[in-house]
């Protein structure tokens, strides 16, 4: 019981993990695209 308790805290804890790190990299990309459109049109 104890183990099985272990095993899913590890699991839950990974797939937290990474899914932040996959909307963290989603939402820089984009902040870089909004910019990336701001520095385009003050060039023109």
């Amino acid at each position: 019981m104890t183990l099985m308790d272990i095993i899913i805290k590890v699991l839950l804890f990974f797939t937290v993990f990474y899914g932040a790190i996959l909307i963290a990299s989603y939402l820089g990309k984009k902040i870089r695209e909004k910019n990336s459109l701001k520095e385009e049109d003050k060039n023109l």
